[in-house]
């Protein structure tokens, strides 16, 4: 198994809890994680991951908290 698909398993067993619109931010992440990738993001701490998250969410933004994660979960599997 690639990266990539690790870490599309990773963020569909934690999406699994969350709402339907949730869901939907997910299938649209997966569709374009390639435009994603290319975003520039410099490396986050866990709070900060969990701030930019819980702010998206507050504001029903639930691709930018799928991003945020995926992200965050993209950088620690770079560093092992």
């Amino acid at each position: 198994m690639n990266k990539k698909e690790n870490l599309t398993r990773q963020i569909i067993q934690r999406a699994k809890q969350l709402s339907p619109e949730a869901q939907q931010a997910l299938y649209l992440l997966v569709q374009n994680l390639d435009i994603i990738d290319a975003l520039p993001c410099g490396s986050m701490t866990l709070k900060e991951k969990k701030r930019y998250a819980a702010q998206a969410l507050q504001h029903r933004d639930y691709l930018s908290a799928m991003i945020v994660e995926y992200k965050w979960l993209k950088q620690e599997d770079e560093k092992e």
